[in-house]
């Protein structure tokens, strides 16, 4: 297992399990009333989603992601597996 990886704590719940997301800055937007912008944020890692909806609720396009500083960043380390990552958050609690 990386040893490096073993400090992105923060992040290692969001990697294994996927992001918490929350509304965050949702509206439809000004020039196009009839197209939505949905914007979300996960409460772990403060990843941030940006998608764009039509008036029937389908996804225009692809969402564009903000991560949050060193998120994907993995400093040369070899990224360790899901089952790994579920290890260490029972480690962490333990």
């Amino acid at each position: 297992m990386a040893r490096r990886w073993a400090n992105y704590d923060s992040y290692i719940e969001c990697k294994t399990w996927g992001h918490a997301w929350e509304d965050y800055d949702s509206a439809s937007t000004p020039r196009q009333p009839f197209r939505y912008r949905e914007v979300v944020r996960c409460t772990r890692c403060a990843t941030v989603r940006t998608r764009y909806m039509d008036a029937e609720g389908d996804t225009i396009g692809h969402p564009q992601y903000k991560y949050a500083d060193g998120y994907r960043d993995v400093r040369g380390a070899e990224k360790p597996t899901r089952a790994e990552m579920r290890i260490l958050i029972i480690r962490r609690k333990g």
